[in-house]
């Protein structure tokens, strides 16, 4: 009852939570704490059944909260009247009162955003804390009014001039609020040893000095505690000037305000005598103006780092100008206000010039007196003397020069060089280091690699200059045009950029025939896609702008693809951005997506866990960003988007979706319209609209739940009229934990794997985030659950016929003393173990070890169902009771007689578990490798046997010939001196 006076009238009603019903029960805290009484006091029941509220209403309307009101309070106020709108110290009664009557108004349209009561109640206390001064007044609507007055000014090159009453309110008010980062000037003055020049970093244009130092400072990733690192500290000129102590106080402001990974963070503050100092982050590389004019440091800028540099600042320029509510023009964009850390990630350092915009967002800009620094300033200022977003557009225009030219541009006319060089498609200003990387002398546009990306940049730096405002991009505009510069210059052979003319031609223009299915916001269609190696399988998504896909949602997943690969995310092969045309083409994965199989008998318990493993392996990977990149949130998990191959690997598909944040927690939360898919979309983020990677976990676990239940979350809702988040819960509920299992693989599932399985994926889905599993912990417990399953399927994963593994006639031939020949047909084997084949004989040891193999197998069985250990019948009746040790053979205890007689009756029904399936091979391999060894022995005796009887013949042939030749040259001796011998004979 107590809890109803605090909710929400049209929550009751319509049971939808907004920020609007927080503000009505905010605002029901502030009449309790204005009147010293809680909300479920007696005493207001008695004049209304509706409570607190109800009377503070009616008293309100007719000027009656004198009634009401804390009697402590009216003390305070010198016991005068409390009626509102009556005396000027009345003013912070009536501002909180006002403010308080606007939270409970009945209808949440007519409350304000809380961004106006804090306003609002910071008011109501300075008001209070400096009552005294005269000089308040209030306006026609009786809100307090504060007067100020211009200064003369000193010179032109000064911000606005303010009274020093609005000092002291924005004094009043920081101070209170960042309280927390007040640092002592004494630990500044220790840890930088009285502002040693040993500690002096560099000293800016406008005398500003820094100093690199450690010391101890509020933590803001943690949010609470002190933490002790290396800082910057920021000391501005020593003038005891009130217009010093404004700028310092607005950007005091402004870096207490602004949260962006690209800005830098305030750490702390001191502000005592006349020392003003600002504690921001470090920065370890200083600013881009010093790589610019050092030609040492400007070679480590490659071209890719320098795009990269400009989309930082871009980001942060875009951030300020249109991200927040009170939209903020920094003022003074040049080269060294870009700081550099140790990766060369830039960040805007100063915002002492910085003016606010009005929360409507409307660019009428803001009068001022400052000049700006000549060659950066926005030339429609020294007309119109109004600085707007597009002055920033302007300035930034100049660096995005400086950095394609590498010189700094401190000659007004230099602007004009570029210009005039960038019209002509030719120019000879460019950085030389930028031409050496293309290994060209003459640089002209359109032409050569990488081109493209030059040409993308030079175009929207020229349009960042155009001389009037009105012809200038926004921001957003800017931010576009230059991740388009960063993905031509990472273009390559892998992830070439297509032309829309060989797209169309592979998908035969896109033809019905070939669609085969829609993604975020665009049609994909199969295609195939010669090459050099004559035609692949691709899928093209084709970006529908009529579905709201825009320009950045393309580069975002085009960069996402690029910059994060990852064997379980979608690969990238080509894109095309030509003619309005946006293409993205992937690698082609045969089986499709996901949420065809959920219902398939085919697809095991243990496929279905090995590709569970599978997108937790991507998640994490994105979730944790690559190296020190950006983090990715998908926005979009679900069955349709994870697709499988001939091998049912499983990859993370459609980013068309997501987003890219930074890796620190300061940004872990995004405000953004909520998006996805209706049944898997985190209720959280749908309701609230803050983004955390815990959607992501939300989303995952409805796919988890999917995959174990064999259906979609829409059939779900179809049969059973919720989606299956509310579905699970209301089983598990009334513990039908079983009965949302896949009846085709509810039998195959082990206990154990299926608790550890339903255990996370129902975290997944726990409605606090800050309860749910991190992707690391859920593919932990994924990898439990498919162990615990593969260690029970190992007992039994094996079930073979004898004859698989050795000849059957070779038991009978054994057992009956028959050598003859068996001409019985062996069945074939998948290859596991091999197979003896009928010739062979049994070896005898082999046999021995089979036996007991079997045996030991068979008695540490297990059964599927009761989880009990079961021995096989028959080996109980032939073997002894004894425990069997996997590892030692004479363990198995084998009675007399029974080996033969075991074996036949184990024919049909053979296990073997992983270990025994280890040692029968290596031990079969043993006995083969021992007959190789004699067969290659008996063969090389042979052989040798054959040489030496070809030796002995071929002497036998030598000795003859040798014969032959004497007797012939006998006689042809004889035949020679015949005649000779006969006439010594006569």
């Amino acid at each position: 009852m107590e809890l109803s006076f605090h909710v929400d009238p049209e929550y009751k009603k319509s049971h939808k939570a907004k920020r609007e019903s927080d503000v009505y029960s905010f605002g029901v805290v502030l009449l309790e704490i204005l009147t010293g009484r809680h909300v479920f006091d007696s005493n207001y029941s008695t004049k209304s059944h509706k409570g607190l509220v109800h009377v503070a209403r009616r008293n309100f309307l007719n000027g009656t909260m004198e009634d009401m009101i804390d009697p402590t309070l009216k003390e305070e106020t010198n016991k005068k009247s409390c009626i509102p709108n009556r005396g000027a110290n009345k003013d912070s009664l009536h501002t909180f009162i006002k403010i308080a009557n606007e939270c409970i108004e009945e209808t949440q349209d007519q409350r304000p955003t809380m961004k106006v009561v804090l306003k609002e109640l910071e008011r109501a206390l300075f008001i209070q804390v400096h009552q005294e001064e005269p000089i308040q007044q209030l306006d026609k609507d009786n809100r307090l009014k504060i007067t100020t007055q211009e200064i003369p000014e000193k010179g032109v090159q000064r911000p606005n001039k303010k009274t020093p009453l609005e000092l002291l309110y924005i004094k009043a008010v920081m101070l209170t609020r960042l309280k927390h980062l007040e640092i002592p000037l004494t630990q500044i003055q220790s840890a930088t040893n009285n502002f040693s020049e040993a500690y002096l970093v560099k000293v800016l244009f406008d005398g500003h000095r820094l100093y690199r130092a450690d010391i101890e400072h509020f933590d803001e990733e943690n949010g609470s505690s002190k933490r002790r690192s290396t800082v910057i500290i920021k000391r501005y000129p020593m003038e005891d000037d009130f217009h010093d102590e404004v700028l310092f106080l607005k950007e005091i402001t402004i870096l207490g305000t602004v949260k962006h990974p690209n800005i830098v963070t305030l750490l702390g503050f001191c502000l005592e005598a006349s020392e003003k100092i600002l504690v921001i982050d470090n920065f370890s590389n200083e600013f881009l103006g010093d790589y610019l004019v050092n030609l040492k440091d400007k070679r480590v800028l490659t071209w890719e780092k320098r795009l990269k540099i400009c989309i930082d600042v871009a980001h942060a320029l875009r951030h300020i100008h249109t991200a927040m509510e009170h939209g903020i023009i920094n003022g003074d964009i040049w080269s060294y206000n870009i700081c550099l850390d140790e990766n060369l990630g830039a960040k805007i350092v100063n915002f002492w010039i910085s003016e606010f915009l009005p929360p409507n967002q409307e660019d009428h800009g803001t009068d001022i007196n400052w000049s700006g620094r000549q060659a950066y300033t926005d030339p429609d200022i020294k007309k119109t003397h109004r600085l707007k977003r597009a002055s920033d557009v302007y300035s930034f225009g100049i660096v995005l020069f400086e950095i394609l030219c590498g010189r700094l541009c401190m000659d007004p006319g230099y602007a004009h060089v570029f210009i005039q060089g960038a019209r002509r498609g030719t120019l000879d200003v460019i950085d030389p280091i930028i031409k050496e990387e293309t290994d060209e002398n003459i640089f002209v546009l359109n032409s050569g690699p990488n081109k493209d990306s030059l040409h993308t940049f030079i175009e929207i730096a020229h349009k960042c200059l155009e001389q009037t405002q009105d012809q200038r991009p926004t921001m957003k505009v800017v931010v576009e045009e230059l991740e388009k510069a960063l993905l031509f210059q990472k273009d390559n052979k892998d992830n070439p950029r297509m032309l829309l003319e060989d797209i169309k031609r592979a998908t035969q223009n896109f033809s019905s025939v070939n669609f085969i299915g829609r993604g975020g916001f665009g049609s994909v269609y199969k295609g195939n896609l010669q090459d050099d190696d004559g035609f692949k399988t691709i899928v093209a998504k084709r970006l529908d702008t009529k579905f709201g896909q825009g320009e950045q949602q393309f580069l975002t997943e085009l960069q996402i693809l690029l910059d994060y690969k990852h064997q379980n995310v979608i690969g990238l092969a080509g894109y095309c951005d030509e003619n309005d045309e946006k293409v993205i083409i992937y690698e082609y994965l045969s089986r499709g997506s996901l949420d065809r199989y959920l219902n398939d008998s085919s697809l095991t318990w243990v496929k279905r866990l090995n590709i569970c493993i599978d997108v937790a392996r991507a998640l994490d990977f994105l979730h944790g960003g690559v190296g020190k990149q950006a983090k990715v949130i998908h926005r979009d998990i679900k069955t349709e988007n994870i697709l499988l191959n001939d091998d049912w690997k499983a990859k993370l598909a459609d980013f068309g979706l997501s987003l890219i944040c930074p890796i620190n927690k300061e940004t872990d939360y995004i405000i953004d319209h909520a998006c996805g898919t209706e049944g898997y979309v985190d209720p959280l983020y749908r309701q609230s609209g803050f983004l955390t990677i815990e959607s992501d976990i939300y989303s995952f676990g409805v796919v988890l739940f999917e995959i174990l239940c064999g259906r979609s979350t829409f059939a779900i809702r179809k049969h059973e009229g919720d989606y299956l988040p509310d579905f699970i819960r209301k089983n598990f509920k009334e513990g039908k934990h079983a009965e949302v299992v896949f009846n085709q693989i509810r039998e195959q599932i082990v206990h154990k794997s299926l608790t550890t399985f339903q255990e996370i994926a129902y975290q997944c889905l726990h409605h606090e985030r800050e309860k749910r599993p991190t992707t690391k912990e859920v593919l932990k417990e994924l990898k439990k659950a498919l162990k615990s399953q593969e260690q029970v399927q190992g007992q039994q994963h094996m079930k073979l016929q004898l004859s698989d593994i050795i000849p059957v006639h070779s038991l009978d031939r054994d057992e009956e003393g028959s050598s003859g020949p068996n001409d019985d047909t062996l069945p074939e084997t998948d290859g596991d173990i091999p197979q003896l084949s009928n010739e062979d004989s049994i070896d005898q040891d082999y046999l021995d070890l089979l036996f007991k193999l079997i045996i030991e197998s068979n008695k540490d069985s297990i059964d599927s169902e009761t989880g009990k250990q079961v021995q096989h019948p028959e080996l109980s009746k032939h073997t002894e009771q004894d425990p069997v040790s996997p590892t030692d053979r004479k363990a198995t205890s084998i009675l007399p007689g029974s080996k033969q007689q075991v074996l036949k009756h184990l024919k049909q029904d053979v296990i073997l578990g992983d270990h025994q399936v280890r040692v029968l091979k290596e031990e079969l391999h043993k006995v083969e490798m021992a007959n190789k060894s004699r067969l290659a022995l008996i063969q090389a005796l042979e052989e040798d046997e054959e040489d030496d009887d070809d030796d002995h013949k071929h002497w036998k042939k030598k000795k003859m010939m040798m014969v032959i030749i004497i007797i012939f040259g006998m006689m042809l001796v004889m035949i020679l001196f015949w005649n000779k011998f006969s006439m010594f004979f006569i």
